[in-house]
């Protein structure tokens, strides 16, 4: 792999996402909008796939989804969705998960890297760009809500593992925050 070269996503960059997430939408229909949806439940059965996928492509060509892609060279490997808090509804009505400290409050809330460059230091490099992202648009705080494995020395399968692993923010400089489940709530001050 040639060093991985990271940026944030462009309206032009449908086709590169549609590369990426291939024919499942990066993992069963999401198409990068579990966060984003109304709801859950029906709502999410009648989305998955087709409908998910119109959507989220309305939202990067008006530029309205942000972003960050991994590449190398120019082939998409990986992606990180980071914007603010606000943008994600699941985040307004998760019980579990505390409101935000502050409006200025963005959130990273899954990832997806091509099979062939997991295990390979590109969510590391997403997460540096998506912090740098927000800061540059005065965030004050940054967000993850990453799984934790059931016991310790378990591994969580990829696909349940799209919002990250706690290992993966606390190298980063986030800090355990608060417990969400089976999820921790990781942040970041940009201040």
């Amino acid at each position: 792999m040639a060093a991985i070269i990271t940026r944030p996503l462009e309206p032009k960059d449908w086709p590169l996402i549609e590369r990426l997430f291939g024919d499942n939408g990066a993992c069963g229909g999401c198409w990068c909008m579990y966060w984003r949806a109304p709801s859950t439940g029906k709502y999410w059965e009648e989305h998955k796939g087709a409908r998910n996928r119109v959507d989220f492509e309305a939202l990067v060509r008006s530029g309205r989804a942000t972003g960050i892609l991994a590449f190398d060279a120019a082939t998409p490997i990986g992606w990180c969705s980071i914007a603010p808090r606000n943008d994600f509804a699941y985040l307004a009505r998760a019980r579990k998960i505390p409101p935000a400290i502050s409006d200025k409050t963005w959130s990273i809330t899954c990832f997806f890297i091509d099979r062939s460059s997991r295990n390979s230091g590109v969510a590391s490099k997403l997460v540096t760009a998506a912090v740098d992202y927000a800061r540059g648009r005065n965030a004050t705080y940054v967000e993850s809500y990453p799984v934790t494995p059931k016991s310790a020395g378990t591994k969580i399968p990829d696909a349940f593992a799209h919002t990250g692993l706690p290992s993966l923010f606390e190298a980063a400089g986030f800090t355990a925050v608060a417990s969400a489940g089976a999820r921790i709530v990781y942040r970041i001050s940009l201040q």
